[in-house]
Formats: structure tokens, C-alpha cells, sequence
């Protein structure tokens, strides 16, 4: 449904759950994550130190990407959610920096086309629908989309730390 004075963006309706989905569980994730060792991943060490690559370079990726869909949003709860997201996502980023401490290798993020892709939709839905009342919607929605690919990659990690 289109954006409205009357009728704020998903994001701002609770339907998209960008900033309340990350305050209450990627932190809890993380701590899984944080809190293994090479010991207690049930021989997930070597496999799983691929996983971190990806979500690091999607929540760099996400870092880049937030302050134009902040800039591009009419609605200012919704610029709010982005901007405060970024602060989130530089958290994030602080984090899986210790789980590369962790796993003995330095921070670096693995080209993902999956998230680029993902992103370069975000960046469509700017150019196609600026001047539509449905670019708040669209946004929120692609947003969604690369939360949900962290979402399972910070999955991935808590089940090889637990």
C-alpha cells in the first residue's frame, strides 16, 4: 500500500522489523558466536570460518548502502530507523571483527553476489520510485531483504558456536 501522511511506511507500521528485529536477537546471535572457540564448534571451525566472510562483507555492503536509502525515504521515522540502523551496523561490524579474532583470521569480507544483488535492487527501487508514495514501502522492503540474508548467516554462526 502506498505511502500516506496517514498511512506510514512498513517500517513505521511494525511490519518490518529492520531496528526492533536487530536490537532484540543479532546481538543474542553474536554472543553465540562470540563466546565459541575452536574446541566447542563440533568441527565447524574450518567450515564455518566461510560464514563470517559473507556476513561481513554484506553488513560493509549494508554500512554503504544505509545513508542513501536514509536520504532517498520521505518519511522521517523512516530515516530515523536508518539512520539509527547504521549505528547498529557498524556494531555489527565491531562483532565480527572479534569472531575473526576468534577463529584466527584477520576481518575481511568475501564478494557475495547474493548481497549485491540484493542491493542493487535497494538502488532500483530509488531511481523507479522516487517520486512515487510507494519509495518508503520499497525501501523498508529492501532492507528487509538483506536482513533477512544476515538473519541467516548469523543463523549459521550461532549453530556452529553452540
Amino acid at each position: 500500500m502506498p505511502n500516506r501522511p496517514d498511512h506510514p511506511p512498513l517500517a513505521v507500521r511494525g511490519r518490518f522489523p529492520l531496528v526492533a528485529w536487530l536490537g532484540r536477537n543479532t546481538s543474542t546471535l553474536l554472543d553465540f558466536a562470540l563466546h565459541s572457540s575452536p574446541e566447542n564448534t563440533h568441527g565447524h571451525a574450518t567450515q564455518g570460518s566461510r560464514r563470517p566472510v559473507h556476513v561481513y562483507y554484506a553488513e560493509k555492503q549494508f554500512l554503504k548502502t544505509l545513508p542513501k536509502m536514509a536520504k532517498a525515504a520521505k518519511s522521517p521515522e523512516l530515516k530515523q530507523a536508518f539512520e539509527t540502523h547504521r549505528d547498529e551496523t557498524e556494531g555489527h561490524v565491531e562483532r565480527l571483527t572479534k569472531v575473526f579474532e576468534i577463529i584466527g583470521k584477520a576481518p575481511r569480507g568475501k564478494t557475495c553476489d547474493a548481497i549485491l544483488g540484493t542491493i542493487e535492487e535497494g538502488k532500483a527501487v530509488i531511481e523507479e520510485y522516487s517520486d512515487s508514495p510507494a519509495l518508503d514501502d520499497g525501501l523498508a522492503a529492501s532492507a528487509q531483504a538483506v536482513e533477512h540474508y544476515e538473519i541467516s548467516g548469523y543463523g549459521t554462526l550461532r549453530a556452529w558456536a553452540d
